[in-house]
């Protein structure tokens, strides 16, 4: 791809005329595949912190119950802890990772 010239009809380049449609191709999906993949993974992270978000809120339905069993309740209190912070991990940044993986 090329930014700053174009190949004319008889093979000499030229520069580019249209700074907006160079501009458009670039916005238009040519990315790096690194770009995209780290956009994909972050896709999929944000679905999976939504996804813990609403098995955090069913594990609180389910403790609302109000179960008489003291020990099958502290085994529900601990998944809802246990969810809680994995999305809390996952929604945190990863500096470190972004670092090394350049």
């Amino acid at each position: 791809m090329r930014l700053r010239g174009r190949l004319s009809d008889d093979g000499a380049q030229r520069p580019a005329r249209d700074h907006a449609r160079a501009t458009l191709m670039v916005e238009a999906g040519f990315r790096s595949p690194d770009e995209a993949r780290s956009e994909d993974e972050l896709a999929r992270v944000e679905a999976a912190i939504q996804q813990l978000e609403r098995a955090e809120l069913y594990v609180v339905a389910a403790l609302d119950v109000c179960l008489e069993d003291p020990f099958r309740r502290r085994l529900l209190e601990d998944l809802r802890g246990q969810v809680a912070a994995t999305r809390r991990s996952l929604a945190r940044p990863r500096v470190i990772d972004q670092a090394f993986s350049r």
